[in-house]
């Protein structure tokens, strides 16, 4: 192996080690990466393979969206920053599809370290909740509003399971719990890719340490109290597992009575704790989240619900087919908020919503190309049967429905490492056409 195949090989190994803790380290990997590639040369053969994937040119044409954008944006410098942040999300596919020395064979290893290191991150932030617990500190997990509605809602509960759930559990490691429970389930999804096919015939004690894991995994998601991430899990888990039984050739009724346990018990689980129990349920459905005296939203569900409205309404205040630039989206919905007097205490203008956020941004024109960038490959997974990177699509689909996951550097980067991975081994098949799909 030469000098640049250790590289093609070492750099993504180290930007998926590095992810969950260290951006930094992160992006000079990556940039290794590109710098490879770019030394790689032979770029007539690069040019003739980006020429036949369309989603290629997806990438390329949601780049000159943001590029354009620039234009009428009320604010350049926001605009660029848009640019710079996504600059990955752009360039990876594009890099990975092209790459001359990046082989098929280094994908599957990749999927085994990222395994590995959400079983370290989770271990590590285990630990910390452990000593947080025993040295009795002072729990971070909501604010005062929240902590009052909490503790009314829930008078006997230990304070113990402040420091295991929610943001708490994910402090360990200084990261948002959404994007900590969204990596932790693409490493089940991983999991079930990687041995799901031979489990029957591993030996008992791999088969008992994987299903383990798994457990592990679900529980240690469940804790992390992402709502999204929570239903993702038990969504993608439910059809996952009732087609894993299905190969195993386990009967229907045993497989819907399997599936009906599955859930009952990660709803139990919900219930016991009451953290996640409050950010699950009594939060969402039971909660005052709106404090009528002054327009202000106090509570997590309700700032979404406000968010999501006031986003929509903003729609219809700018340009519907390029919309009003890629850094003007949170001024344009402060302004709308401003209108129709509607605040949170978090002082937040985010849509928290990807969709709601790129067509503020980039209008009709940038949301149809977002979706091509997500659905096209999802729809060559569904071509192949490719069930990891169709539970990719649909995990990272869920979160861009209450996070703005591409405004953030923990979701740009997740989401342009795996689905460059994932789309890599098809990006070297010759192209085919039929009357659904044309790929290359």
């Amino acid at each position: 192996m030469n000098w640049r195949k250790t590289i093609s090989v070492f750099s993504p190994s180290l930007a998926i080690v590095s992810l969950p803790v260290s951006m930094a380290v992160c992006h000079a990997a990556l940039i290794l990466f590109l710098v490879n590639w770019l030394l790689e040369g032979r770029w007539l053969e690069k040019k003739d393979i980006a020429m036949r994937s369309p989603l290629v040119w997806s990438y390329l044409a949601f780049f000159a969206l943001h590029l354009i954008s620039i234009i009428y944006s009320a604010n350049a410098a926001g605009a660029w920053f848009s640019i710079e942040q996504k600059s990955l999300f752009f360039i990876l596919p594009i890099a990975m599809i092209t790459s001359q020395t990046f082989t098929k064979e280094a994908v599957r290893p990749l999927y085994k370290i990222f395994v590995f290191t959400c079983l370290a991150c989770s271990v590590i932030c285990v630990g910390v909740a452990v000593y947080q617990s025993s040295i009795q500190a002072t729990p971070g997990n909501f604010d005062s509003s929240s902590l009052q509605l909490y503790q009314e809602l829930n008078p006997s509960a230990d304070t113990a399971w402040m420091f295991f759930s929610y943001a708490e559990m994910a402090s360990g490691i200084g990261i948002h719990p959404t994007y900590l429970a969204m990596y932790v389930v693409f490493s089940i999804l991983s999991l079930i890719h990687l041995y799901g096919p031979s489990f029957a015939i591993l030996d008992r004690w791999k088969q008992l340490a994987t299903a383990g894991l798994g457990v592990y995994f679900s529980l240690f998601v469940i804790l992390l109290s992402s709502r999204i991430v929570t239903l993702a899990l038990i969504i993608i888990l439910s059809v996952t597992g009732f087609n894993f039984m299905k190969s195993l050739e386990i009967g229907m009724a045993l497989r819907l009575v399997t599936s009906f346990v599955m859930i009952s018990f990660f709803v139990l689980i919900i219930l016991i704790n009451p953290v996640t129990r409050y950010r699950n349920i009594q939060e969402p459905f039971t909660a005052d989240t709106y404090l009528p005296h002054d327009g202000t939203y106090a509570f997590s569900t309700g700032i979404r619900k406000s968010l999501w409205w006031v986003s929509a309404a903003s729609v219809f205040n700018v340009n519907p087919l390029i919309g009003t630039g890629t850094g003007d989206v949170t001024a344009t919905v402060k302004e709308k908020s401003d209108q129709e007097k509607i605040e949170n205490v978090i002082g937040s203008y985010d849509p928290h919503n990807q969709f709601l956020y790129t067509q503020i941004a980039l209008g009709l024109a940038g949301l149809v190309t977002l979706l091509f960038c997500l659905y096209y490959p999802a729809w060559v997974a569904f071509h192949h049967k490719d069930t990891l990177y169709l539970g990719f699509i649909t995990l990272f689909t869920m979160a861009c429905l209450t996070e703005s996951v591409l405004e953030s550097q923990k979701g740009i980067v997740f989401f342009a490492i795996f689905n460059s991975l994932l789309f890599f081994p098809y990006s070297k098949l010759p192209a085919v056409s039929s009357k659904k799909i044309l790929y290359a």
